[in-house]
């Protein structure tokens, strides 16, 4: 998320929540904690929390990780240099044929 995105953020919940102050310093720190995050999802999420809670949001209230892909890829790319390109696509056509539906 830019900078101009997460002040825009800030706006929003002050908008919301009158005695919500934007100051300098919690500016800063809601720039650093959200520069990770995808401001599409963090404010699909603030307005959901805007909608259900009378007290502002935390960071963490409004804070996206992105999943990880459970697939190691490093990993399966070395077994595939180990075994072979053509292992796989042995194993899998064979596989393929043996299943029934």
């Amino acid at each position: 998320m830019t900078s101009k995105e997460t002040i825009s953020i800030l706006r929003y919940i002050a908008e919301a929540y009158p005695h919500f102050d934007i100051t300098e310093q919690r500016v800063a720190v809601w720039i650093e904690q959200l520069k990770e995050v995808n401001y599409e999802k963090a404010f699909a999420k603030l307005k959901k929390h805007v909608s259900q809670c009378k007290f502002p949001p935390t960071i963490s209230e409004i804070y996206v990780q992105e999943e990880k892909s459970r697939v190691n890829r490093a990993h399966l790319e070395k077994m595939r240099k180990l075994r072979g390109e053509d292992f796989y696509e042995r194993y899998y056509a064979d596989f393929g044929n043996e299943v029934q539906y």
